[in-house]
């Protein structure tokens, strides 16, 4: 479900021996009035000015509230065109997805939404702030809500990354389950899973190069004890 104060819904203009066409939808804060038959400009090209209406879009932040499930995100601009399907939020984005014992919050550049797969990713500098001290990072974040799953995805370069406490792990993609506060490891494409992890004081490091799915180990080898909690 998606709230905004102002919503300009228009009609694409139908192509060459198509019969209907495409809709496009701009929504932020802002003002809309009907305008008096005189305040309308002979050589008005623009349509809503045409039909006697004036709309005066003013993006702010919080202005757009997306919905989905136990999650509640928030930005400033919506532009949905159903050329490609995809409702695109400009940020600052935050967001809030309850939970009793770990709730989560977040933010990230923007909001991009599959209208007809109704799948979420949030994109760029994106941030995971769990409540029980969880705080994970990477550019672009694939939001499951149904399913109660964070898929973050880095490059070799610059690898997700997932730290609680003393304990750190990078990978090409962290799969974050929303629900347990839990995270496992995947393998980019020419990457590595590295992991440090501080066990009685003292900081260890492991890296994998496996590329299939695993959960981190919660208590053997020795040095990975510390893992419970991934």
């Amino acid at each position: 479900m998606i709230r905004v104060p102002l919503a300009v819904v228009t009609q694409q203009q139908p192509k060459e021996g198509q019969d209907g066409s495409d809709g496009r939808v701009e929504a932020s804060a802002g003002t809309a009035r009907f305008l008096n038959p005189d305040e309308v400009p002979p050589d008005a090209t623009d349509r809503l000015t045409r039909c006697e209406v004036q709309a005066s879009p003013k993006p702010a932040p919080d202005s757009v509230f997306v919905t989905q499930g136990k999650t509640e995100l928030r930005g400033q601009k919506l532009v949905y065109d159903e050329t490609d399907g995809i409702a695109r939020i400009d940020g600052p984005v935050t967001f809030r997805r309850a939970n009793e014992k770990d709730p989560l919050t977040g933010s990230s550049e923007r909001i991009e939404v599959n209208v007809d797969e109704e799948t979420t990713t949030l994109v760029g500098n994106v941030v995971l702030n769990s409540e029980g001290g969880r705080v994970s990072r990477a550019g672009r974040v694939e939001y499951d809500d149904a399913a109660n799953l964070a898929r973050l995805i880095g490059t070799p370069e610059r690898p997700a990354v997932s730290v609680k406490g003393g304990d750190t792990l990078r990978a090409g993609i962290i799969l974050y389950d929303l629900d347990r506060n839990e995270v496992y490891a995947i393998k980019a494409e020419g990457g590595t899973i590295t992991g440090e992890f501080v066990e009685g004081g003292s900081p260890n490091t492991t890296s994998a190069t496996s590329s299939e799915l695993r959960p981190l180990p919660t208590a053997t080898p020795p040095a990975l004890t510390s893992l419970d909690n991934f």
